[in-house]
């Protein structure tokens, strides 16, 4: 199973190398948006920490104010940058830089856990309705 994860990180670069580091698996991949606000120091060590990682990517730069579209607009520059030719996923994952698993990165180990049905919704790309998947965590 081919998991993108789009992660909008804006600050704590050491945070978000750890979380790419957890979730990171021979079929994930990262979309990274960094706002634009963020500093130079703050986002060369992102590139330095994550940057040698040959599934990560960095996206196109918005700005992002609160509530503002620059969120909007870094996810779509993650959908857009994940639905190229050539790119595979079955699930797409929309973190943020601050997110964090509290438990075993259980998708990567659990190819079924999208294919029951509970408490996770999201889509199939290509699929023509939506599908909803249980997460058990006990």
């Amino acid at each position: 199973m081919q998991i993108s994860y789009i992660i909008s990180a804006y600050k704590l670069p050491r945070q978000l190398v750890r979380l790419v580091t957890r979730l990171n698996t021979d079929s994930a991949s990262f979309y990274l948006h960094i706002d634009r606000k963020s500093g130079d120091e703050v986002y060369d060590a992102m590139v330095r920490g994550l940057g040698r990682l040959p599934n990560v990517h960095f996206l196109k730069r918005h700005t992002c104010y609160w509530g503002g579209f620059g969120h909007v607009a870094a996810t779509l520059e993650g959908i857009k940058s994940i639905t190229r030719p050539g790119s595979e996923f079955d699930y797409v994952i929309l973190l943020t830089g601050q997110d964090y698993p509290i438990k075993t990165n259980w998708i990567g180990y659990a190819p079924g856990i999208f294919e029951s049905s509970g408490d996770i919704y999201g889509f199939r790309p290509g699929a023509s309705s939506h599908r909803s998947a249980r997460c058990h965590t006990g």
